[in-house]
């Protein structure tokens, strides 16, 4: 009698699990769908999970999915294994050298323009070029995985880059960003 009443009470359990993730799946999957569409709304999307959620095949699985719709995508991958290199201008560095990867006119740009006014890389010149790299490739997304990875210090840096790169103007650029990492008080 006691295996019938705990059957029972797993069964109901195990129903309330899927209603959960059911609803789960539709809220997260309007979420990203309102995210992608072309527009100014929506520019920043944060993923965020236990270690170990998936975060990372996620990110992996969205930069596959918008480069097969021919959309600029431009990715940081961030790992504990090495904090101690890890900072906002390396991450905007990274931005900037995939956008003349994928465009190499904007090397003679920044040869011409950029260079002279700002002849060392900091994060001040790059915070610089890079909304006028986007504006140059029109709409972009900037993927960015593992921020809780960083230093604190880090965290909210790169989190004050990010939001001033985020653009909602179609009529200057497009650029939407999202964000993985663990719920940490830095981040959310």
């Amino acid at each position: 009698m006691h295996d019938h009443s705990f059957q029972a009470v797993l069964a109901l359990v195990y129903a309330d699990l899927l209603e959960f993730h059911r609803r789960a799946y539709k809220f997260v999957r309007m979420r990203f769908e309102l995210w992608l569409k072309e527009n100014g709304a929506n520019a920043l999307l944060w993923l965020c999970g236990k270690p170990g959620a998936g975060k990372r095949v996620l990110c992996s699985s969205l930069i596959q999915f918008l480069e097969s719709r021919k959309i600029n995508v431009f990715n940081f991958f961030c790992s504990y294994r090495d904090t101690t290199t890890i900072n906002s201008t390396l991450l905007l560095r990274s931005f900037a050298l995939q956008a003349i990867q994928k465009n190499p006119d904007l090397a003679v740009y920044i040869h011409n323009e950029v260079l002279p006014t700002w002849p060392i890389v900091s994060r001040r010149a790059l915070m610089g070029l890079i909304p006028k790299v986007l504006q140059s490739v029109g709409s972009a997304r900037l993927v960015v995985d593992g921020l809780d990875e960083w230093a604190p210090g880090e965290q909210s840096l790169m989190l004050e880059d990010l939001f001033q790169l985020l653009s909602s103007n179609p009529s200057s650029h497009i650029c939407k960003i999202p964000i993985s990492s663990r719920d940490v008080p830095t981040i959310s």
